[in-house]
């Protein structure tokens, strides 16, 4: 069975932007391993910033998933000190 990847992480160099796109279901655990996680998420921002990252574009395209996990993900969207997003 093919791995599918719950996140895609791309760094544009020209203008300090990352793009971090959350193409699944959003969970607190990976029970079917295609999930996307705090975890997993915080792990991106956190390459992004370390990248050197300024902005931030953040595409979501989910079926849903947990409600408490998404409000997570969103916390650290506010808390990792991109100046746009």
């Amino acid at each position: 069975m093919k791995e599918r990847y719950s996140f895609h992480f791309e760094m544009k160099t020209e203008d300090d932007t990352a793009e971090v796109m959350v193409y699944s279901g959003i969970s607190g655990d990976k029970l079917w391993g295609d999930e996307s996680t705090p975890e997993d998420f915080d792990k991106e921002l956190k390459a992004a910033k370390k990248k050197g990252a300024e902005k931030l574009n953040l595409r979501i395209n989910s079926p849903g998933g947990d409600v408490f996990a998404a409000v997570a993900m969103r916390s650290m969207v506010i808390n990792a000190g991109f100046r746009d997003v």
